[in-house]
Formats: C-alpha cells, structure tokens, sequence
C-alpha cells in the first residue's frame, strides 16, 4: 500500500518543461513513455524565431502552445537525467520501455552513472515486439548523462513495417517456435521496409486525387453568365 500525503491530486505539465523547483525530490518515480503508436511524442516548443517578439496579453488566457517532435530516444534521455537530478538516494525509476524483440539486447538498455539497473522483465505484446519493465535505483547523487543507444528506441518505425503479413503463418509459428521471435534478416527488413513506403506514397496518391474530384469544378469566365441561378454550362 502506498499512502500519499501530497496536498494535490493530479497535476498537467509538459515533462520536457519541468514546473518543479529545484529543491523537491521523489522516492518513486513510475512511467510509461508514449512509444508513438497511439499517443503522438510531441513537446512545447517551436522552429518559429520569437526573439523579437511575444504573444500579446489579452491572448495568454487561451493561448494554445505549439509543439514538436519529442522522440523516444530524446524521452529517455531527460527521463534518466531527471531521475538522476530528483530522485532521493536510493530512491527508484520504474519504467516501460517498448522493443522489437529480435533487436533487444541487455546492454542497449538506456543506463546512468547514478542508477543501476535492478529489474528487466519482458511482457510480450506480439509475436515480433515486446514492453520491458525497468527498474534503476539511484545510487549516487547525479553524475554525468544518460546514454541512450538510437538502435533501441526505433520502435515506433520498426512497429509500423508490414512484418508478419509477409510471412506465412505456418513459418511464423516456426520462426517463433525456433527463435522466440520473427527473426528477420536484414535483407527482409529492407523489403519490407520499401513496401511499406510504396504503400504510404499509394495511399497519399490516392487521397490527393480523391480531393481533386471530390471538389467544385472552375467554371471559366466566360461561362459565368451560364452559371446564374443553379445552372450548370450546358
């Protein structure tokens, strides 16, 4: 049981733009990152120049933030670093991390001179991707940076691959019963990785011409006249 004495409930924030002082520390800090599939990896911010400006007052009450891209590399980062600066000594970081099974490898688990890894236990959410729970104690007051490996946070790119529709099933259950996984190659990572993008760029093509007839025909000028009242030009 875990009894919290906080005078508040439930407080909205944007992670990368932390409102806590720089005093507070946490026994405990439990997460479970966006991975990018159904949640959008967004932060504040923007690639607009505002040195030289700002956003007039009467505007502040409903002014809506603009955001950018956060990916799962840059979220694990700041999530160990944080850890590292607010946790209590001894305190613990318990975390989701999500993974292409095939590529997981104990030593690409995102690390911190202050926090050692206690706890690394895999749910299996498919047959080729997994979420592993993290645990990391800290163990000394904050020291360096997180190094966080990009081989293991391309989740969101890997997830998206038409993977196991390229594979009949009767070798997808031997694959998994072999391998634990779908273990592909890289030659058929690289396929299916193209035919992943025909498909988007299909898919794109589809939709741009799908508006095009989809809206009102420009009548020339010259047929204007012919238009009045609901008419059409024949």
């Amino acid at each position: 049981r875990i009894s919290f004495t906080c005078p508040w409930d439930v407080l909205a924030c944007d992670f990368s733009k932390s409102p806590w002082r720089s005093g507070i520390k946490f026994d405990v800090i439990l997460t479970d990152p966006p991975y990018g599939i159904r949640e959008q990896m967004t932060k504040v911010g923007t690639d607009k120049d505002y040195s030289s400006s700002s956003i007039p007052e009467e505007y502040l009450k409903t002014h809506v933030p603009e955001k950018v891209a956060y990916t799962l590399e840059n979220i694990l980062e700041d999530l160990l670093n944080y850890s590292a600066e607010r946790l209590s000594l001894h305190g613990r970081l318990v975390y989701w991390i999500p993974l292409i099974r095939q590529n997981y490898k104990p030593e690409l688990l995102p690390s911190h001179p202050s926090l050692k890894l206690l706890y690394d236990c895999e749910q299996i959410l498919t047959s080729h991707t997994s979420r592993r729970l993290i645990v990391m104690e800290k163990v000394s007051e904050n020291e360096g940076k997180a190094t966080v490996h990009p081989e293991i946070t391309r989740f969101k790119d890997q997830f998206y691959l038409p993977l196991a529709g390229n594979i009949s099933r009767k070798e997808r259950k031997e694959r998994i019963r072999q391998f634990g996984h779908l273990n592909f190659t890289p030659e058929e990572s690289e396929a299916f990785a193209e035919s992943a993008r025909t498909r988007t760029k299909v898919e794109h093509l589809n939709l741009g011409n799908h508006c095009k007839s989809s809206s009102p025909e420009v009548k020339s000028e010259d047929n204007s006249d012919q238009l009045q009242n609901g008419h059409d030009s024949k």
